[in-house]
């Protein structure tokens, strides 16, 4: 086989343009820091760059997603704090106004500043996020939630519903709570029954908010406590069927179906009290019947023990209210911990991302500065080689 000049000058030359092809790949290598340029450098590697980068970027979305939630639950939990500090200072002015030396202007001017902390809570209870939304409202964000109506009472305008967001692959969690979860669905009294008074007594009995005995299974039924005398009463069904009588002594226990209770001071022939069911009752609706207690004017001793009975219903109605703020705001609590959890697996999950992409990506410096200088030196040699073939001829030994 004859091998020509020109062949030899052509593979030579051939040889050299792939060394200097391979040593500008590897000088565009470490300009850029990247081992793939283009996807026709690495189709598979190219392929699974593209999934790792898309990885990266619905993991960063959970995050900013899970930003959102944890400035919406801190904003509830900011807000929560604000209506128990209202409340207890409601209670707290119960408490002053009940004491026999305040006169009717007293409670008056303690009815208004009760009525600025219930303002305040209507305006809690309307409290908007950064976009302007109602975080109370359920699903109807842009409704305003909570107003008074045309007889003084107040409507929820809002739904149940509770807005979920995505934080992880397969996790969500509830942005917030309805304002039906947190203001409406509050039970009255003890929770079991709320205990009452009929307005029309005249004498001095004051009744325990009770509490239902020990294994016992409250019936839902309504039960009348009736004065027969100073002495003595008795308890029927509301059938009116008799379910016990008995002789009254003061702030002794009265038990019957379940129920534990007591009065103190001095009922009256005729006078009247009622056990009933609890019932849903507004933390506003709480607030208002204290401030219309304190409102109305009292006189003589049925007006006072009227008085001291509607401030003890409060004092158990509100307590239900604090103590259901106070279980919403321990759910909040419990998504904040969830979000900082999630917050960590998702940050380890960009990581573990960053890595694989960086190994899959990019250039190791060292063995690419290595082989740039054996790529130069290869070139160099081949250079040097044609240089000293092109000038070897027949003629030159003839």
């Amino acid at each position: 086989m004859r091998v020509s000049t020109n062949q030899i000058n052509m593979r030579a030359v051939n040889s050299m343009l792939d060394q200097q092809t391979k040593l500008s790949e590897i000088q565009n290598q470490l300009a850029s820091g990247k081992k793939i340029a283009s996807p026709s450098d690495d189709p598979i590697g190219a392929g699974k760059s593209l999934n790792i980068n898309q990885s990266i970027s619905v993991t960063e979305q959970y995050q900013d997603n899970l930003d959102v939630a944890k400035s919406r639950l801190h904003l509830e939990e900011s807000t929560m704090e604000a209506m128990t500090l209202a409340l207890n200072r409601v209670r707290e002015l119960a408490v002053q106004g009940n004491n026999a030396s305040r006169s009717d202007n007293d409670r008056s001017l303690i009815a208004q500043e009760m009525q600025g902390n219930l303002d305040d809570l209507i305006s809690l209870a309307n409290t908007r996020d950064s976009n302007g939304e109602y975080i109370y409202a359920g699903f109807q964000g842009l409704t305003q939630p909570f107003s008074r109506d045309t007889s003084g009472g107040f409507t929820y305008s809002g739904d149940d519903g509770q807005r979920l967001i995505q934080i992880g692959p397969s996790r969500t969690i509830v942005l917030g709570d309805s304002g039906r979860d947190v203001f409406l669905e509050i039970r009255n009294g003890n929770g079991y029954f709320s205990v009452g008074d009929n307005l029309a007594n005249t004498g001095s009995g004051i009744i325990d908010s009770g509490s239902l005995a020990n294994g016992a299974a409250w019936n839902q039924e309504t039960y009348t406590i009736s004065f027969l005398t100073d002495t003595t009463f008795e308890v029927r069904d509301s059938g009116g069927s008799l379910v016990l009588s008995d002789n009254y002594v003061e702030e002794a226990l009265i038990s019957f179906a379940g129920v534990n209770t007591n009065i103190k001071g001095t009922p009256l022939s005729g006078d009247s009290f009622t056990v009933s069911p609890s019932k849903n009752q507004d933390m506003f609706t709480t607030v208002q019947k204290i401030i219309d207690s304190f409102e109305a004017p009292t006189s003589g001793t049925g007006g006072t023990a009227a008085l001291n009975n509607s401030v003890n219903r409060f004092f158990t109605d509100v307590d239900q209210s604090l103590d259901n703020i106070h279980s919403v705001r321990a759910g909040v609590g419990a998504r904040l911990n969830s979000l900082d959890s999630q917050k960590g697996l998702n940050d380890v999950q960009i990581i573990n991302n960053q890595q694989s992409l960086s190994e899959l990506m990019d250039i190791d410096y060292i063995q690419a500065i290595s082989d740039l200088n054996l790529q130069k030196i290869g070139l160099e040699a081949a250079q040097k080689s044609y240089m000293k073939i092109q000038g070897l001829s027949l003629f030159n030994y003839l």
